[in-house]
């Protein structure tokens, strides 16, 4: 299984990774893929299930960090991210990739995807629409 994206729910994005460690052409692609959500022009959350998922080799998260900086400063702002882990080993190597960034992230951890969700609406107000095709229409100026 690849990483999967589910933007149904738009602005929420939630991402389950895959069970692997993804081959470099793979996490190439899966980085694109969390970027062009920047390119819709609205405020936006994710929520990363990566309970199942291996700690990424340190080049990956290298490149995540540096993904996420580069996303900052082109798009002018940080989604709030909601990671939702299973082991305190997961929740080290996401401290480890936030050390990295040069600015603070907005980043929480949770052990369910609901609790994940909830606190992107509640902290966030991150209203979902429950329509992706409603929620490619770029924001009004």
């Amino acid at each position: 299984m690849a990483a999967q994206f589910d933007d149904s729910s738009w602005p929420i994005v939630v991402v389950t990774t895959p069970k692997y460690v993804m081959l470099p052409d793979e996490h190439s692609e899966y980085l694109d893929r969390l970027s062009s959500y920047h390119e819709r022009g609205q405020f936006f959350g994710f929520v990363f299930d990566v309970r199942l998922s291996p700690a990424p080799p340190a080049e990956q998260r290298r490149q995540l960090a540096e993904r996420i900086d580069r996303d900052a400063a082109t798009f002018g702002r940080r989604a709030p991210v909601a990671l939702v882990v299973a082991s305190a080993v997961q929740s080290g190597v996401i401290k480890v990739i936030q050390w990295m960034l040069r600015e603070p992230h907005p980043v929480h951890l949770f052990t369910t995807v609901e609790a994940a969700r909830a606190w992107l609406i509640t902290n966030w107000a991150i209203k979902p629409t429950g329509s992706a095709t409603e929620s490619r229409r770029p924001a009004p100026p």
